[in-house]
């Protein structure tokens, strides 16, 4: 199945006792910040800095094998459509833009300049 990441204003509607918000239905921005502001309470912001954006170097292996590769990982949000139209687009840019957190600012500024 294949799917797209979506972008900050996209909206999602979910079973609310399944959302981490609260809310049945959120925009990714405002997933994304409360993410962002609980990963901030356990890492620095050059960490969470780079769990949105460049990612965190790592080793993964996928279950049809190949062995381990060496990467990176990174948080994004895609969407996998019930019925994929022809369409629809393979993949778009996540940028999220973090707000509400004034230790955050500098990572806003530098994640609104690359959007």
């Amino acid at each position: 199945m294949t799917g797209f990441s979506l972008g900050n204003n996209d909206v999602v509607s979910i079973d609310r006792k399944k959302s981490p918000l609260g809310f049945s239905t959120f925009k990714v921005i405002e997933l994304t910040e409360n993410l962002a502001n609980r990963m901030g309470q356990e890492f620095d912001n050059e960490t969470l800095a780079a769990w949105i954006l460049e990612g965190i170097p790592c080793e993964a292996m996928e279950t049809t094998g190949g062995g381990w590769q060496k990467g990176k990982v990174r948080i994004s949000l895609e969407f996998i459509p019930d019925d994929i139209g022809e369409n629809q687009p393979q993949k778009a840019s996540l940028i999220p833009s973090l707000k509400r957190n004034p230790l955050l600012d500098g990572l806003q500024a530098e994640l609104l300049n690359n959007e």
